[in-house]
């Protein structure tokens, strides 16, 4: 489910995966960029030395428009953590750990949530370093890896253990009607 479909309800368990993906800035990076307060921002080109550059009003959008955009990415962010009641996992990958970890170890100010690129980022800044409130546990992907083939074997070896039910009980499962059958049809809202 994403997390737009996710607003205004609650589940006991919620796993909010790939916050280390970088937000999507791809529109900023265009040779106009529009705000509706400030207008128009464009590159001005220079034929002579044939050169592209930002000029003022561009650079008053960019910076607008990235502040907005973070704004969005942020109240997206409070949505997804605030939809677990019981536990929330959140999953992310770097490529060093620990050198991440230590990076993330100094408190967290505005420059830093104006120029952090992920989810990821933005949480590492809270949670990194001695608190009672989360706990953080550092998996290598290899290990991740071989906790899952070990998983899908022992998943493989259950059901073939448990593969001498009846027919007449695994019959009476798949024909199970739900007598609420209508109440499944009407609009979420």
């Amino acid at each position: 489910m994403s997390v737009h479909k996710s607003k205004g309800l609650e589940f006991p368990i919620v796993i909010l995966a790939g916050t280390d993906k970088s937000f999507n800035r791809r529109d900023l990076s265009e040779n106009i960029i529009y705000d509706q307060e400030l207008g128009f921002g464009m590159d001005v080109i220079d034929f002579d030395y044939r050169i592209k550059y930002p000029n003022a009003s561009k650079n008053a959008v960019y910076l607008k428009s990235k502040q907005d955009s973070l704004s969005e990415e942020m109240r997206i962010l409070y949505v997804a953590l605030t939809r677990a009641r019981e536990k929330l996992i959140v999953t992310g990958l770097v490529n060093d750990v620990n050198k991440y970890y230590k990076k993330h170890l100094t408190l967290i100010n505005k420059y830093k949530v104006m120029n952090s690129n992920s989810f990821l980022e933005w949480i590492s800044y809270c949670v990194c370093g001695e608190n009672d409130v989360w706990k953080v546990n550092k998996i290598k992907y290899e290990d991740v890896v071989s906790l899952s083939y070990e998983s899908n074997s022992s998943l493989s070896t259950t059901i073939h253990n448990e593969s001498s039910v009846s027919n007449d009980s695994i019959d009476s499962q798949m024909n199970y009607v739900y007598k609420y059958i209508t109440s499944t049809m009407l609009p979420n809202k």
